[in-house]
């Protein structure tokens, strides 16, 4: 499933760029910026960002988003793990 980023497209309307020149301003190409969109901004542009933004965007979202992205990746390791884990015992009872 791919996720969609609310914070980059406020970031767009905010700024009043298209993506082409978003991109130019932070210094990155548009994959990145497409990169961005499906998952989270990273920590080290949270200033940028908001600067940006002219507000709209605050670091604080920015960084409370990227925890929660982390804590997903942790959560889904978890799950991952744990079916691996029962589909062992399964086999190791058969």
């Amino acid at each position: 499933m791919l996720r969609k980023n609310p914070l980059v497209d406020r970031l767009l309307e905010a700024s009043g760029l298209g993506p082409k020149a978003l991109a130019k301003q932070l210094r990155m190409s548009r994959q990145a910026l497409h990169k961005w969109r499906a998952s989270y901004i990273p920590a080290d542009r949270a200033l940028e960002v908001e600067r940006l933004s002219g507000g709209k965007v605050t670091r604080d979202e920015v960084l409370h988003q990227v925890r929660e992205w982390q804590l997903d990746k942790e959560r889904d390791r978890t799950l991952r793990r744990e079916a691996m884990m029962a589909r062992l015992r399964i086999r190791a009872r058969a």
